[in-house]
């Protein structure tokens, strides 16, 4: 589907599945994630990958068939223009870029392909204060719904950023491809796990 310098996505298939549930419920990335804490069981997964409203990409490492993490879109709104992202990465590639490259696969592949007039990611609070700082134009922030998830024992604020259509192609056009830093709002670094740990 969309090929990167060092990895490509694929669409999700069942061979994949068992390595996606694995990264999914690593300690890391199960409170990151948009189920917020909630271990997910293998049908439960399943399940929420075939929703109407998603589609599931595999970050394959390229040369291999390394699965690195996947990065999907829910919450589709055709009509109204928007869908909303999220990316996950095994915890082994954590702080590599991983998650910066297939979220920028995976915006391109959508600004491409579906008529979006946007693509939403929802942060949670407790890894905002590390990306805020780093993003660029590439991101805007829409708002704050505060409390509005439970994870680890308190109920956290949802940050909701939103990458525009015509921004995004107009870097990509001009050559102004978004970085690794730019992307850091749908790729959470070490440094923020370590304060989710903490």
């Amino acid at each position: 589907m969309s090929r990167g310098i060092r990895i490509q996505l694929v669409p999700c298939e069942g061979h994949h599945l068992e390595d996606l549930h694995r990264i999914l419920n690593q300690p890391g990335n199960v409170v990151r994630w948009r189920f917020h804490g909630a271990l997910l069981a293998s049908e439960e997964f399943v399940r929420s990958l075939q929703a109407e409203d998603s589609q599931t990409f595999v970050a394959i490492e390229r040369g291999t068939s390394r699965v690195l993490g996947l990065a999907c879109t829910y919450g589709v709104n055709l009509r109204h223009g928007y869908a909303y992202i999220a990316v996950a990465v095994d915890e082994s590639v954590l702080g590599g870029g991983y998650g910066a490259e297939a979220g920028a696969l995976l915006i391109s592949y959508l600004f491409e392909t579906f008529p979006f007039r946007k693509l939403y990611m929802e942060i949670p609070d407790f890894t905002v204060a590390s990306v805020e700082g780093r993003m660029t134009d590439a991101f805007q922030k829409e708002g704050v719904l505060r409390s509005h998830f439970l994870a680890m024992g308190s109920y956290w604020d949802t940050h909701i950023f939103a990458v525009y259509r015509e921004q995004w192609l107009l870097q990509v056009l001009s050559g102004q491809t978004p970085t690794a830093d730019d992307l850091q709002v749908i790729y959470v670094a070490d440094d923020a796990r370590a304060q989710v740990e903490s």
